[in-house]
Order: structure tokens, then C-alpha cells, then sequence
């Protein structure tokens, strides 16, 4: 995928190759490998806290926000006329976290070995990986939804948008239940204690 993303996507497309459990499998290594980053990369680069530490958060900014993108994207795409069905976005998506995979193990290993002088190295490569990822999934996005180049910049805006729009509404969803379950809470002593 990472060497011929156009064929590669192409074939999902239009001979319906490709593997939803890959794609599951590629999304669990990237979050493992960005725990991993986090916790065991070099103490020069990492700002790993063991007390403050949540792997419940590290899965909210890497697997949980690629789910998000996946259902964001399908539902923008549906309504601007885009082709490409569920399936495809999800191993579209999946399959391009290569290069971050690639740079997670990569940064792992070198954050243990580079000292802080040579950490332009450290950014020239993550600075690449993400710029591989994004080439991927651009051309990943204009082959399953056969969208030109400036629609699909369109519709990741729509996307992004979308996303956060979600993100506020279930922040918004759990400060009310947090509310309702203290008032009701404070309710319940009210009456015991009459």
C-alpha cells in the first residue's frame, strides 16, 4: 500500500480486495505501538508521568479518533455523492496508518538511542510519515469515492467539521448525565435523611 497506494486502493475498489480484519488489526498495532511510544520511548524525547499516565486516553486520540473519521467520512461522503461504501473507507483509512506505524516503532527505537542534539532526525521523520499518511489518504479517498482533488479537500474539511461537531455534542452529553447523576444523587440523601 505504502509503495502503490493508487494500485493498491484501486484494487479495493473496484475487485473488493482487501480485509476488514487487517484493517482492525493495523488499527490495534497503531494504538499499541503509540502506547508503547509513549511509555518506553527515551526519557530525552518522552514526557512520560507514571501517575498521570492513561492508556484509556491514548486510545481516545489514536483508535477512537480513526473510528471517528471512518463514520464522519462515510456520512459527509454519502451526502456530497461519494462512491465508496463503509468497507472501504475503513481499510483505506487502516491501511495508511502504515507510515505512522512504521514511525511509532521508528521513534521508539531512536528516542532510546539519539541524544537530544540530533532530534531534527526525530522530526524530519515523523514530518515525513505524516506526510505519506496524508498522501495515502488522499490518494486512498479520491480513488474509493472517485472525487477530484479539491472535493476532496472539501469533503475532509466537511470531515474535521463533522468530527468536532460530534466530539462537542458527547462532551456536552456527559457533563448533563454528570449533572443529572448528582442531582439525583443529592435527591436520594435528601429523602433518606427526612
Amino acid at each position: 500500500a505504502m509503495l502503490h497506494p493508487s494500485n493498491t486502493f484501486t484494487t479495493i475498489k473496484e475487485k473488493k480486495k482487501g480485509s476488514l480484519v487487517i484493517a482492525g488489526v493495523l488499527l490495534a498495532v497503531y494504538y499499541v505501538s503509540t502506547v508503547l511510544r509513549e511509555l518506553y520511548g527515551g526519557f530525552l524525547f518522552t514526557y512520560y508521568d507514571a501517575g498521570s499516565f492513561n492508556s484509556l486516553w491514548v486510545l481516545v486520540k489514536s483508535a477512537a479518533l480513526v473510528g471517528l473519521w471512518i463514520i464522519c467520512n462515510w456520512l459527509i461522503c454519502s451526502l456530497t455523492g461519494g462512491n465508496g461504501r463503509l468497507r472501504e473507507i475503513a481499510i483505506v483509512t487502516c491501511y495508511s496508518l502504515i507510515p505512522i506505524i512504521l514511525n511509532n516503532v521508528l521513534q521508539l527505537v531512536l528516542t532510546n538511542v539519539l541524544m537530544t542534539d540530533e532530534a531534527a532526525f526525530l522530526n524530519i521523520i515523523n514530518t515525513v510519515a505524516y506526510l505519506i499518511f496524508i498522501l495515502m489518504i488522499a490518494i486512498g479517498f479520491m480513488v474509493i469515492h472517485d472525487y477530484g482533488f479539491g472535493k476532496f479537500v472539501g469533503t475532509s474539511v466537511l470531515t474535521i467539521l463533522a468530527m468536532a461537531i460530534i466530539v462537542f455534542l458527547l462532551i456536552l452529553l456527559l457533563i448533563l448525565v454528570q449533572q443529572l447523576t448528582g442531582f439525583l444523587s443529592t435527591l436520594i440523601m435528601e429523602f433518606t435523611m427526612i
